[in-house]
């Protein structure tokens, strides 16, 4: 879910804004008590890596209807074969593209 946060290959970014539309998650990650849930080692581990590998790192919860394209991106990555992984430095991958154009257009 957060390889970005354990290879530090994301760590030369002053600024992140992890955006998600699940308001557990967003409290999780932005309360300051000791979370004893069964999830709660990795919660730990995520502020660590939030509050060490960033200058800031800001969470926001956003609607799952403005939340469409991380939700496809998700399942794709949810499909991948162990220990496979993509990576897009340069443009979005093609299924990506065609719903941030189809969002464009409906916006007008």
């Amino acid at each position: 879910m957060f390889k970005w946060a354990t290879t530090g290959f994301f760590s030369w970014h002053a600024s992140v804004l992890l955006e998600t539309d699940a308001q557990i998650l967003a409290s999780a990650l932005t309360s300051t008590s000791c979370d004893r849930s069964e999830l709660g080692m990795i919660i730990r581990e995520i502020k660590t890596r939030m509050n060490f590998d960033f200058l800031c790192c800001k969470i926001s919860k956003c609607s799952r209807d403005c939340n469409s394209i991380a939700d496809v991106l998700a399942s794709y990555g949810a499909v991948l074969d162990a220990g496979e992984s993509s990576l897009w430095l340069d443009q979005a991958p093609n299924f990506v593209l065609s719903m941030v154009s189809g969002e464009l257009l409906g916006a007008v």
